[in-house]
């Protein structure tokens, strides 16, 4: 009987082993670091031209303990690449912030046959050291907590809503709606109405019958004019930002010196 049951165990260990090796092992993950702070701090964004390539994801990471917390704490924003097949593509990383460093950079990302991932600065231009008139970026803050960056898009009601923005900050709350946008009525008459049915996704700005705004939380088709998108944020920061239904939002410019 006590031989049965070692050689039971003996042949579960084997198949363990066995079952361990031929387990399809995570790639191995090559990181790219860049320092920030809250209030201010450089915003990062990253552009892959072939995902097929090689996968990235993002985190923050504070660099103490409970700094989250605190105003102004400083904090890394960390993008971990594994590969997915052998091969060489690009990626475009941009710094954007209204009183720190802004620059775009260029890296060769390259994936080995075994999948390891390596990465190499091709270009960097430090907009911070060029002569170049100032620049205005489009904010959002949502309730107290999340500060969000906005592309305008190049219509004449994305034009216009930016010349009202220029003039004086917006405040308006945003009401779910149900159908995966939240939507609030502006207080501003005359803006140019280009409504066409069309598909919009998560986090897509949209200007709809010339005086409602709404932020697109999940995929939503309807008539609508795209006047811009949130840029420069997790999925996750943003995903918390309108998880409670209502967002009370307020939009403003601000110009580099």
């Amino acid at each position: 009987m006590k031989k049965s049951i070692l050689i039971g165990v003996i042949v579960m260990s084997v198949l363990a082993a066995l079952f361990a090796s031929c387990k399809k092992k995570e790639p191995p993950g090559t990181e790219l670091s860049f320092s920030s702070f809250d209030g201010g701090g450089p915003d990062y964004d990253i552009f892959i031209e072939d995902e097929d390539i090689v996968s990235v994801g993002s985190e923050r990471r504070y660099r103490d303990k409970n700094h989250e917390e605190l105003d102004g704490a400083g904090y890394d924003v960390v993008f971990t690449f594994r590969g997915l097949k052998p091969g060489t593509t690009y990626a475009q990383i941009t710094a954007r912030s209204p009183i720190g460093d802004n620059w775009d950079a260029r890296y060769e990302i390259t994936v080995g046959a075994d999948l390891t991932v390596t990465t190499r600065e091709l270009t960097r231009t430090d907009y911070n050291e060029i002569d170049v008139d100032p620049v205005p970026y489009v904010c959002m803050r949502v309730g107290e907590e999340y500060f969000f960056s906005v592309s305008l898009e190049k219509n004449p009601s994305a034009d216009a809503f930016f010349e009202r923005l220029d003039r004086e900050p917006l405040n308006v709350v945003l009401k779910d709606d149900r159908t995966g946008r939240r939507i609030g009525e502006i207080p501003w008459d005359g803006l140019p109405e280009e409504d066409e049915a069309g598909k919009a996704s998560p986090k897509d700005l949209l200007l709809i019958d010339g005086n409602l705004l709404a932020v697109c939380c999940d995929e939503y088709a309807g008539l609508f004019t795209k006047i811009g998108r949130i840029e420069f944020s997790s999925d996750e920061e943003f995903a918390q930002a309108f998880a409670n239904g209502d967002a009370e939002i307020e939009m403003f410019i601000e110009w580099t010196e």
